[in-house]
């Protein structure tokens, strides 16, 4: 589902993407709670509903994003968690990035008008944080 507003566009995670139980269980509170919220911007709501999955499952904020984006969720990056955004980085900069993270990349281009290519990827190095130009 692609819900367009003032903001952005947003695409909502699929559960029938789900595969497992766990995995149905966060795309559902997610939903929840993500309709729920009084909040105007979609940015923020995507935010706070993964906040508050997390909270709910005990799971990190960075699994819950990660979940929702292999469920289809397509939002921009101010809306996901920054430890999300630094393995989505990683693993585009290093080649290793599956086809959901490509796809929440081309729309981040071609929805968001966001292009990675101004953004310096962040390597974890001996529990180190180095830029990739380091």
């Amino acid at each position: 589902m692609i819900l367009n507003n003032k903001d952005n566009n947003i695409v909502l995670p699929i559960i029938e993407q789900a595969e497992t139980h766990e995995e149905k269980e966060i795309t559902l509170i997610f939903l929840h709670y993500y309709r729920d919220l009084a909040v105007s911007s979609s940015d923020v709501r995507v935010f706070r509903a993964i906040d508050k999955a997390a909270t709910l499952t005990g799971y990190s904020e960075a699994v819950i994003a990660k979940t929702l984006v292999n469920c289809g969720l397509r939002s921009s990056r101010r809306s996901l968690p920054q430890e999300f955004l630094n393995h989505v980085d990683m693993m585009l900069y290093r080649v290793h990035a599956c086809k959901s993270y490509k796809a929440l990349k081309k729309f981040w281009s071609d929805t968001c008008g966001e292009n990675l290519n101004i953004f310096n990827p962040v390597i974890y190095q001996s529990g180190i944080v180095a830029h990739a130009t380091d």
